[in-house]
């Protein structure tokens, strides 16, 4: 009896020491795959900051290339709206636009001029507007820039020109004469009056083939240089009443420019029905990361 106790004993005491074998090995290679998985979040980590690296050198070789494309236009001039015809004269066309406007042209102020198909915007989506047709525009590269700008002060000071003045036939349409922008900042400048006009900005130009946008008389200059400059601006040139109607009780905290580093406004606004009767709280207007309104 005492015999088969023994042996039993024996049994239980190899399983045992198997258990403890097997459980030794499981904490091994739990212990190896804790640190494998520590060198891959590692590695995890350290392809995240190659990734936002590449991701910022590619921005910045973006804007190096959309301002060398700029600059190679920076001496044309883009004229859209006058109907293309069979054996047309361009010279003669922009000669009579200078004579229009009280410019003198100079045979040695052109490069060379000729028309281009019409940059058709990404953001349209239509059918119709996608399948209607465009009249290509005119595009005169001069030999100086200063003479570039001269004629374009002289245009924008006469404005209102038509095909009319220029004696092409047919119904008089507008004619429109600008810096002739890369598809880019033609698209950027799309989107910068889209959004002036919804800001309700008074001004919207370009000037050197650069976008500015100016509220009224009385603010500041906006230039804008790439998308991250379309974000919307708030600060204390903006009234409530320019965005809501008195129906809304309108509680806003702008942006500091002095503790936020940033030149352009911001922060945050929040618009509630008035037969909801809020109101502020004391430490509404208070630097916290949440602000709170009570009902």
């Amino acid at each position: 009896m005492l015999k088969k106790q023994n042996e039993t004993i024996q049994i239980l005491h190899d399983e045992i020491n198997t258990l403890k074998s097997e459980v030794s090995d499981i904490a091994t290679n739990c212990s190896q795959i804790k640190k494998d998985t520590e060198n891959t979040n590692l590695d995890i980590n350290r392809l995240k900051k190659d990734i936002n690296a590449t991701t910022v050198l590619v921005s910045t070789l973006a804007d190096q290339l959309r301002l060398k494309e700029q600059e190679g236009r920076k001496n044309n001039l883009e004229i859209s709206g006058i109907p293309m015809s069979h054996n047309e004269n361009l010279h003669n066309i922009l000669h009579r636009l200078s004579l229009k406007v009280g410019f003198t042209m100079l045979p040695q102020d052109i490069d060379f001029i000729h028309r281009v198909r019409r940059f058709l915007p990404q953001d349209v989506t239509t059918v119709t507007e996608k399948q209607s047709p465009s009249i290509p525009n005119i595009i005169v590269r001069f030999t100086q820039r200063k003479r570039k700008n001269e004629l374009l002060a002289a245009v924008r000071a006469r404005r209102g020109i038509t095909t009319t003045d220029l004696d092409i036939d047919g119904a008089s349409k507008p004619i429109f004469v600008n810096d002739h922008l890369s598809p880019q900042n033609k698209l950027l400048y799309s989107r910068a009056r889209r959004l002036g006009k919804e800001l309700r900005f008074r001004y919207i130009w370009l000037n050197d083939c650069k976008i500015f946008l100016r509220k009224n008389d009385n603010s500041k200059v906006i230039f804008i240089a790439n998308e991250s400059d379309l974000k919307s601006w708030l600060n204390d040139s903006f009234y409530n009443s320019e965005f809501f109607d008195n129906r809304y009780e309108v509680f806003r905290c702008d942006r500091d420019t002095v503790l936020s580093g940033c030149s352009r406004g911001g922060g945050v606004v929040v618009a509630l029905r008035r037969e909801l009767c809020p109101s502020a709280h004391p430490s509404w207007c208070a630097p916290a990361p949440a602000d709170e309104l009570r009902f």
